[in-house]
């Protein structure tokens, strides 16, 4: 995947937040739960190969990135 090009399944928002230091904790239904070392929790609907809506992938980006601006000190 290209810098400017945008995730638009599960799969690649899976594999973006494993990269952040996300971990797979537990799914309920077609909800997938990772949590990171610093105590944050990260929710992606998994639905397969299905396009997710843009407001969803602009959401777990965020939440990928704020993970990565925290340093252990402000935690």
């Amino acid at each position: 995947m290209s810098p400017k090009q945008i995730p638009k399944n599960c799969k690649q928002l899976i594999t973006l937040a494993e990269k952040a230091g996300f971990v797979f904790s537990r799914q309920k239904g077609s909800h997938m739960i990772f949590y990171h070392e610093r105590g944050l929790r990260l929710t992606i609907p998994n639905h397969g190969t299905k396009a997710l809506h843009p407001k969803i992938v602009k959401s777990v980006l965020r939440d990928i990135e704020n993970a990565s601006l925290f340093t252990h000190d402000e935690v």
